[in-house]
């Protein structure tokens, strides 16, 4: 079933999905990707929680940098299951 909202962008880029939506994707994280025709897909990454622990171990390694490399390597994943 195809679910279709009209969606503002805020002046700082944000935007609220409907709970509906929210409820389909199933998950607080997703990936936006825009096609060859302009259309924004959005995929839910369900197994984003617990990448950080296997880059934590090294104290020296600032978070910032720990959420990076956590987070390319998720939407890889991601990319690599289509």
């Amino acid at each position: 079933m195809a679910h279709t909202a009209t969606i503002t962008i805020s002046p700082e880029g944000n935007m609220l999905l409907p709970q509906e939506f929210r409820d389909v994707l199933g998950s607080k994280t997703v990936t936006a990707e825009i096609d060859k025709h302009n259309n924004v897909i959005l995929y839910p990454l369900r197994d984003v929680a617990g990448v950080f622990r296997d880059h934590s171990k090294d104290p020296n390694i600032p978070f910032k940098k720990i959420r990076e490399i956590a987070w390319t390597e998720a939407v890889a994943r991601h990319k690599s299951k289509k």
